[in-house]
């Protein structure tokens, strides 16, 4: 387990090397829009957590120069993230689900749900959306019905060994875009499991 944690934690942290600090004054008040333990059952570990700025983002996925120039144009400005790691106990056991809560700050409202508005079931754009990790290989996209009110993707990408399957899921208010990342390698994640970390999210936030 302490291998797999490990692991999982160095993949995205080496994609996070060479991110900049994007948080400005103020910006740890968006955590509150990214899932917490209870959100997930309680049954997750918290592994990486950070700020990363707009060029940090387009830089992770292909052309990077095209992807920064797009967000540029598209008034993204930064965001923040949670990646979490499902917590198993002891084999023989199914591959552990991973997590990514997101939040991305655009200029103005009206810029914010026009990205979300212009997503489609391309696998190289929804790959470049998040700070997520997948195969480079295979990947197959589809849209599927809105969970919770957001537009919701699943994701499957396969080369050799490696293998994932997510649910990929984006919602606009005010100006900004919440997103729920979650996924495993034999998709065992459902839409019932991602509406439940929306829904409890809304509870959370409607009692702060």
């Amino acid at each position: 387990m302490k291998t797999r944690l490990a692991l999982a934690a160095g993949v995205l942290s080496a994609a996070l090397a060479g991110c900049s600090d994007a948080s400005e004054s103020g910006d740890a008040d968006l955590d509150r829009y990214l899932c917490e333990q209870s959100d997930l059952d309680g049954r997750f570990l918290q592994l990486v957590s950070g700020a990363f700025s707009r060029d940090d983002l387009g830089g992770l996925g292909l052309d990077p120069a095209g992807r920064k120039r797009e967000y540029r144009a598209a008034g993204m400005e930064r965001g923040r993230f949670v990646f979490w790691k499902e917590s198993l106990p002891k084999p023989p056991f199914d591959p552990p689900m991973n997590v990514v809560c997101q939040v991305l700050v655009f200029e103005s409202p009206q810029q914010a749900a026009a990205w979300v508005a212009s997503l489609d079931a391309d696998a190289a754009d929804l790959a470049a959306s998040g700070i997520l990790w997948l195969p480079g290989g295979t990947r197959m996209t589809e849209e599927l019905a809105p969970i919770a009110g957001a537009r919701a993707f699943r994701v499957t990408a396969e080369e050799g060994p490696a293998r994932v399957t997510l649910i990929a899921t984006y919602a606009a208010e005010g100006n900004i875009v919440q997103s729920v990342f979650a996924g495993d390698r034999d998709g065992r994640v459902t839409s019932d499991y991602v509406r439940s970390i929306w829904d409890s999210q809304a509870v959370r936030l409607a009692g702060e």
